[in-house]
């Protein structure tokens, strides 16, 4: 598969998260269907995606999360682990 890449992206989509402490995106890939996953940390006591919101069951520690996005961006499901 050829792909050419522009030196100017075009943006699909865009959206804002986060909690009230730091909070981390660490990874983007995309998946052969279009779905884009973020996988990142945070230290936050809630992370919210959408209407999906995460909680941190760290002790003064981060939690990790992944979260999965349609083509158009919209937020399919957002998962956390730690503790």
């Amino acid at each position: 598969m050829n792909s050419v890449y522009s030196q100017t992206p075009e943006w699909s989509w865009a959206i804002s998260a986060g909690g009230s402490d730091n909070d981390y995106g660490c990874c983007l890939a995309k998946d052969l269907n279009g779905s884009t996953f973020l996988v990142g940390n945070f230290y936050s006591p809630t992370i919210t995606f959408g209407t999906d919101t995460l909680k941190n069951t760290g002790l003064e520690s981060c939690d990790i999360y992944i979260v999965k996005f349609d083509p158009s961006g919209k937020i399919l499901w957002a998962v956390s682990a730690g503790g």
